[in-house]
């Protein structure tokens, strides 16, 4: 199920990109927030939990978000928020990492 997810969201996140000519900021922004959340996860953890009401974690998601994010970016993130599928956003961002990637065909090698 969570692959299911983090699929259908990274694939309507990169599908905007393509659509709105914004592959390369939407690219940066996740890879920016995946390290914001691996270095923090005090957001993540506010956003999951179970006693915190939806609207105050979209009040202060929005705070956060459209301060720091592109329009699309920030919005992806809300719609995340809005369907209680937060604690699918570090798999969903990798998830659109890879699609891109490959999109972009940005390789890996190991030395």
């Amino acid at each position: 199920m969570a692959k299911l997810v983090s699929k259908t969201y990274g694939d309507a996140l990169f599908e905007l990109s393509l659509e709105n000519g914004t592959e390369d900021v939407l690219f940066e922004e996740a890879k920016t927030f995946l390290e914001v959340i691996h270095a923090d996860d005090e957001l993540v953890k506010f956003m999951k939990h179970p006693k915190i009401v939806k609207e105050e974690k979209l009040k202060t998601g929005k705070a956060i978000f459209d301060k720091k994010f592109s329009r699309e970016f920030a919005g992806f993130l809300m719609i995340l928020v809005q369907k209680d599928r937060f604690s699918e956003v570090e798999k969903t961002l990798e998830y659109f990492i890879g699609r891109m990637k490959e999109h972009k065909k940005i390789g890996v090698a190991y030395v």
